[in-house]
């Protein structure tokens, strides 16, 4: 009898966890997108010109004032100009959709002129 108790709650606890877990992987997806396209509008027109395109990671989160935080840039070649231009060009900018306080990994690609 002991052992049925066990497995009930070991059960309902288990089931708590992950219901309590449980994102809808849609809303994220819509604010991946709302956040994707307020960096593309904020990093739209750099002030230096490129030789060729970079692409990068830009690990950021959103605080509760709808901010962005940029924790990091990572690229393969350690462009510090691309990354301060990255980092003053979205730190502490405000965006337009209310979005859940969470860690962001996009990949930002800048295009060198034609």
């Amino acid at each position: 009898m002991k052992t049925i108790k066990f497995l009930l709650v070991a059960l309902f606890l288990s089931v708590n966890v992950l219901v309590a877990n449980a994102t809808n992987p849609s809303d994220k997806k819509e604010e991946l997108v709302l956040i994707n396209k307020e960096v593309h509008k904020l990093l739209k027109n750099p002030k230096f010109e490129l030789n060729s395109d970079v692409s990068v990671i830009v690990k950021l989160t959103v605080n509760s004032k709808n901010e962005l935080i940029v924790l990091s840039v990572n690229s393969k070649n350690d462009n510090q100009r691309i990354e301060n231009y990255i980092k003053t060009s979205l730190n502490y900018k405000k965006i337009a959709g209310k979005v859940t306080t969470d860690v962001y990994n996009l990949p930002v690609t800048l295009v060198a002129a034609r």
